[in-house]
């Protein structure tokens, strides 16, 4: 949890980071004659890209500050109340504490990835109007001016990381990939895996479906944005697991059998060994320790 906070937090501000330099780059591009700039110099000077999607889709962008999120807060709580606390399927000891950690484990590692590749590549907000959201410092001309000046921006800071963790206001350049969608699609992986019940996995999917859907008619993100997020999302989900599986199988020992067994499971055991040749073992440990199969 201590991580999956440390990094999310971190996310936000690379937020701000982002917007700040994609503006500072802005301007100074369009001071020199090579960006065309509004009136007001505080409109984004790059128009959005071409998307086939928002050419067929109506254009609800009024409401990208509450709809996607409206759809998927109420997943993410089913996602948490079916597969942690009812816990239907219980083939797990301990599974709601087990499916918690995978949970915020799997997050942490797409949003730092996601932090790192919006800030190293900028792609131009779906919105021409997009403002940046980042806090400009103001010079003082004295010290105590200047301290003064200094807590304003500190304050300013704060009130915007909150204002940008909550979703009250969005960023105009953490594109790439979608966060909203990591989330949605690591809930779904999550129903489909633990929930044991088909109408719970068909929920999810229709859920999600709407989630999505809102995500593009808000203007919030483009198609590909969605299509890279389900992709990485879903390779970072299965590769933990089996991460976990090979973790799983260096604690078995398959040297405990009888008669005929022990030529079979001599084979099955090289053959892991061959398997785990792509999984070092401090990355097994590493594993085990996060997924608290040493407190099991």
């Amino acid at each position: 949890m201590t991580l999956f906070l440390f990094v999310a937090g971190g996310m936000v501000a690379g937020q701000m980071v982002s917007d700040w330099l994609f503006d500072r780059y802005v301007r100074k591009k369009a001071s020199l004659g090579q960006f065309k700039q509004s009136a007001e110099g505080d409109v984004y000077a790059m128009e959005p890209l071409r998307d086939m999607l928002f050419e067929v889709l109506p254009d609800w962008s009024r409401h990208r500050g509450w709809l996607p999120d409206a759809l998927l807060v109420p997943l993410v709580v089913a996602c948490f109340f079916v597969n942690i606390l009812w816990r239907r399927d219980k083939l797990l000891r301990y599974q709601g504490w087990i499916v918690l950690r995978r949970f915020l484990f799997i997050l942490t590692i797409l949003y730092a990835f996601r932090t790192f590749t919006f800030i190293v590549t900028t792609v131009p907000s779906p919105l021409s109007d997009c403002l940046p959201m980042y806090v400009e410092k103001d010079g003082g001309d004295n010290q105590n001016g200047g301290d003064n000046n200094n807590l304003a921006e500190y304050h300013k800071y704060l009130v915007l990381f909150g204002r940008m963790a909550s979703g009250k206001v969005t960023a105009c350049t953490d594109n790439i990939y979608s966060g909203h969608t990591t989330l949605i699609t690591v809930s779904v992986w999550c129903f489909w895996q633990y929930s044991g019940a088909w109408w719970f996995k068909a929920y999810a999917l229709i859920h999600a479906s709407l989630a999505l859907m809102s995500i593009l008619i808000c203007r919030l993100h483009y198609t590909v944005d969605i299509i890279v997020a389900v992709i990485i999302a879903s390779f970072v989900y299965v590769t933990v697991h089996y991460l976990i599986q090979f973790a799983v199988d260096a604690r078995y020992n398959y040297t405990h059998h009888i008669g005929d067994q022990n030529a079979i499971d001599d084979n099955l055991k090289r053959e892991k060994q061959v398997l785990e040749r792509i999984n070092f073992k401090f990355i097994s440990r590493a594993i085990s320790w996060i997924d608290g199969m040493d407190l099991r």
